[in-house]
């Protein structure tokens, strides 16, 4: 028998991050004379560019191959048609992705091409070169200004991506090999690694430099002339702090690739973006489904503002995307004060695919995910990169008129609308409220749905095993095809106890007390969307709602008399 939502569909959605590149803030900024459709290819080419990163991570080395050779060609197009793209930053990010993937796929050409400085090198660098200007160390301070370096050179633009990028494996996040760690600003200077009375900047400038051993970055990673003088300079400038706490952990200077994108993305009017994600449907669409045509339904952001606009695309009927169309519009209402603060689709239209077979929903994640092996219960997912280039959910087409082992279409709907949300909070939610959201609002929308009342029917089973009710919200206490049940019979009691503002409350409590991300180079790909928080939520329950677990588990027993 199949329940209607055991588990969220785990995706992996990569988000590759290029080590060692000298982070810009502000990545858009450049020409302004690019079209509307030359500035949405520039913004897909990134993406895929980006992409070509996750591939070579899993191994992918041929599809990785065949990716950058596309990407390339329209990159070139996209050049003759513009006639250049100097000084167009976000054109430079891409050349530096596609060079690292080169990189990686041709070692020998890569080390050959990109070899590590040597000290001496780079002295003899022209005089218009940072390594040759700190050769004059009292002209380096001459141009330092309030944290910045010569020519400007600042800590959190020039110099944090370096460390944070090459060097925070080893020596960020409770980890300082060689007792050495730089985990923030202030455990950097006091190490005594950074000496701006140094005329080479301390020994971490030297250990940079290959000047004393071991080399570092160990192994085949390397550190570009660039990096290396923009680090000197700011050293023998001052080494000052430019913004931020020096206590903070560095790596909250430097922006992620999704970061990165996110800017990007946000110089784009309403029209690019929604531009830019029906392009990319159909993209997804035609590669996944290369014999169909599809069926395209558009719905303004004013017929439905809780999803900023849709974009409904599949193999059915369009009278079947309109009938569809009308219910995300009512139950998109009703997720709304849960989503995070960009809604269910982020900026822009949310994209819905719609697929009338099993066959089909499975040869979509195939193409677009490289899942291969989608569970016969999920039926719906979503999809919501933290970097706001897409956002879309994936629905198989279901039977209208619901069964015991068949939840009928419009939960299906609801079970993807309320994946969305959850994904939109960026994994800060357990896996009870993430699994439970979606039957509980088709419960209420449609309580005598029979494969949502079977699932109910499973509670007093799981229940009955638990010994401690402190345990209620831990991880592992209940079994992975019990949690729709479970999580679902909790979010109802909430909602009972407080409505969808505090819910709401709940999941911005949650997200506040996160565990910190990782560093720019490990924040690359999130598998299922949703992590399980060690204590399940508890500290926040106690935090909005004033109860523990047990309390909470007391709400539950009242509710069921």
């Amino acid at each position: 028998m199949r329940p209607p939502r055991s588990r969220s569909l785990a995706i992996v959605v990569a988000l590759g991050v290029v080590a060692a590149v000298a982070v810009a803030p502000d990545p858009a900024v450049g020409r302004s004379d690019l079209t509307r459709a030359q500035r949405v290819e520039l913004v897909g080419l990134k993406r895929d560019a980006v992409r070509i990163g996750g591939l070579l991570r899993r191994g992918q080395t041929e599809e990785a191959k065949t990716m950058l050779a596309e990407v390339e060609g329209r990159f070139a197009e996209l050049k003759e048609a513009a006639g250049g793209l100097e000084g167009e930053r976000y054109a430079e990010l891409i050349e530096e992705d596609l060079a690292e993937a080169r990189s990686a796929l041709e070692p020998g050409a890569a080390a050959e091409e990109e070899a590590h400085p040597n000290m001496a090198e780079m002295l003899a660098d022209d005089a218009e070169t940072p390594a040759t200007a700190m050769n004059r160390p009292e002209q380096a301070m001459a141009d330092a200004s309030n944290g910045g370096g010569a020519g400007g050179i600042t800590f959190s633009k020039d110099v944090a991506p370096t460390l944070v990028n090459s060097c925070g494996r080893c020596h960020m996040n409770g980890q300082s090999r060689g007792g050495f760690s730089m985990n923030s600003y202030q455990e950097l200077m006091e190490s005594g690694y950074v000496d701006p009375d140094d005329p080479e900047g301390g020994r971490m400038i030297r250990l940079m430099g290959q000047v004393e051993q071991p080399k570092m970055p160990p192994g085949n990673a390397r550190i570009k002339r660039s990096q290396w003088t923009n680090a000197r300079a700011w050293a023998v400038a001052g080494a000052k702090l430019d913004k931020g706490d020096p206590a903070a952990p560095m790596r909250l200077l430097v922006p992620t690739e999704a970061q990165l994108l996110r800017a990007a993305m946000a110089k784009m009017s309403d029209e690019e973006l929604a531009a830019s994600r029906l392009e990319r449907a159909n993209e997804l669409f035609k590669k996944a489904l290369r014999r169909s045509t599809p069926t395209v339904v558009e719905v303004s952001a004013a017929e439905s503002p809780a999803t900023g606009g849709l974009i409904l695309i599949g193999n059915v009927d369009e009278s079947r995307l309109e009938q569809i169309a009308g219910w995300i519009k009512e139950d998109a209402a009703r997720l709304a004060p849960l989503a995070g603060e960009d809604g269910l689709g982020g900026r822009g239209p949310l994209t819905v695919f719609v697929m009338k077979s099993r066959f089909d929903y499975q040869e979509f994640h195939a193409a677009a995910h490289g899942l291969f092996e989608v569970p016969p219960s999920v039926t719906a997912d979503a999809t919501v990169p933290a970097d706001g280039s897409d956002a879309y959910i994936a629905l198989q087409d279901l039977r209208d008129d619901a069964t015991r082992d068949d939840p009928g279409m419009h939960a299906n709907v609801i079970f993807g609308l309320a994946e969305a949300a959850m994904k939109g909070r960026d994994g800060d939610v357990p896996a009870w409220l993430s699994a439970g959201l979606g039957p509980a609002i088709a419960f209420e929308v449609d309580p005598q749905n029979p494969a949502l009342r079977a699932m109910a029917e499973r509670l007093p089973a799981a229940f009955s095993r638990l010994s401690k009710p402190e345990d209620l919200l831990k991880p592992g206490t209940f079994a992975p095809e019990e949690m729709p049940a479970v999580g679902a019979a909790l979010v109802s009691v909430l909602r009972k106890n407080g409505g969808d503002r505090k819910l709401g409350q709940l999941l911005d409590a949650m997200a506040a007390s996160a565990p910190a991300e990782q560093p720019a180079m490990m924040n690359n790909m999130r598998r299922g969307g949703n992590r399980d928080r060690g204590d399940g939520g508890a500290a926040a329950l106690w935090q909005v709602y004033g109860v523990a677990p047990a309390q909470l588990a007391a709400w539950l027993a009242a509710a069921a008399r």
